[in-house]
């Protein structure tokens, strides 16, 4: 079920839009497409790093066709290409979620959210608690204190892995057994998560990345947020 938080704004503010998701091959499970084309957007379109002629691709053009959802415009590239707005050009609504963490340099790649986006930008960003304490120990994430996970140390490591087990999730370089690696073809990875924020943290970097956060909710029992701005 979508939350009611990312629906809402949907609605509101997606009617006559440049709707641009990007992220969305991800199990075709939390692409928004579907969703932003309910509330009659001028135009769809869908940015992810792989290939357009790969698997994940394919699957998400059979998921929207599965739904009468046709005229997509498609882009493969990485959101950090610092031509990005050269190749798609900029979009009234951009949304985005569960990428911020797995960047190498998040503060950089919002700015590159805020460069494709014209009027409103929705974030969908993990988050942990400002106190994170259990039985492995107590980590303190307030006044802007974050960790780096390629150097975190390990009874860091162990508090962590305790608070995301108890929600059975599995991360990489933290709880799980085999793990990205943190460089490809000497480029860094987007495949692990690369920083451990709370929302509070976020929202600072949102704001001094150039976006104004005009709304935002907690989702998952604190574990995931939405930052709604505008430019």
């Amino acid at each position: 079920m979508r939350d009611k938080f990312l629906l809402e704004i949907l609605e509101k503010y997606v009617p006559g839009a440049d709707y641009l998701d990007v992220g969305p091959l991800y199990g075709t499970v939390n692409e928004t497409l579907s969703v932003a084309a309910k509330y009659s957007p001028r135009s769809l379109s869908a940015a992810d790093i792989d290939p357009l002629s790969s698997d994940s691709w394919a699957a998400l053009r059979s998921h929207l066709a599965s739904k009468n959802i046709e005229g997509v415009k498609e882009f493969s590239t990485s959101i950090d290409d610092p031509t990005i707005v050269d190749k798609m050009g900029t979009y009234d609504f951009v949304y985005s979620a569960g990428i911020l963490y797995h960047v190498p340099s998040p503060v950089y790649t919002l700015q590159q959210y805020r460069k494709l986006t014209r009027k409103y930008f929705l974030l969908g960003t993990m988050v942990v608690p400002e106190k994170m304490e259990n039985e492995a120990g107590a980590l303190d994430f307030s006044g802007g204190k974050l960790i780096y996970v390629p150097a975190i140390g390990k009874d860091e490591r162990k508090v962590v892995a305790a608070h995301y087990d108890k929600f059975n999730m599995q991360i990489h370089h933290i709880n799980m057994e085999g793990s990205w690696n943190w460089l490809s073809n000497g480029e860094p990875s987007y495949g692990p998560w690369w920083w451990l924020y709370s929302s509070s943290t976020c929202r600072r970097m949102i704001e001094t990345s150039g976006l104004k956060v005009i709304s935002e909710e907690s989702t998952w029992d604190g574990r995931h947020h939405y930052f709604f701005c505008e430019r």
